[in-house]
């Protein structure tokens, strides 16, 4: 009996100091307490722009064995506001048959879950098909538009976000 009491006394010791040393895997910056930085909303608005432009893209060549997605790593930062920015970047899907991009745009609205984002769909200066869509209760937005025959392009948004004063905005995000 004393025996099998200084088992789970011991087992027990071991967990309560393991998880005083793994600090429960945090990173530096939780297991210091600094909050998050200005930088960190730029990271966060440009993953988050980023996925759905991926998402939206995978509609756009959904069932195309000869679709390509190429989305640009970098975007710029525009201003939307006195003391606000947002990050822009562009994704583009390439059909290779050569055609096809006006109806996958014209198909892309009814693919968009209307409960997640507001859609216009219209025409751009120059003819092309062109979807606008908005996600609710963001600022988030992405605007598909046909660039050619067999390429669609998609220049998107994020939502607004304030940097540190002493961040030059301007060059590559």
């Amino acid at each position: 009996m004393k025996a099998s009491l200084l088992i789970v006394t011991t087992l027990g010791l071991a967990v309560v100091v393991g998880s005083l040393f793994s600090g429960c895997a945090q990173s530096p910056d939780q297991q210091s307490g600094t909050p998050p930085t200005a930088l960190d909303a730029l990271g966060a608005a440009k993953s988050q722009t980023q996925r759905h432009a991926l998402a939206i893209a995978r509609l756009l060549a959904a069932g195309r064995e000869d679709a390509e997605v190429v989305q640009n790593p970098d975007g710029t930062l525009l201003e939307c506001g006195e003391s606000t920015l947002s990050w822009n970047g562009l994704t583009t899907v390439q059909l290779a048959d050569g055609r096809g991009a006006e109806t996958a745009v014209q198909a892309l609205a009814a693919s968009l879950d209307p409960a997640e984002y507001d859609i216009v769909a219209d025409r751009s200066a120059l003819g092309n098909s062109r979807i606008q869509a908005t996600r609710r209760n963001h600022a988030e937005n992405h605007i598909v538009v046909v660039a050619g025959p067999s390429t669609i392009r998609i220049a998107s948004g994020s939502e607004c976000f304030t940097l540190p004063e002493d961040t030059y905005p301007g060059g590559a995000w």
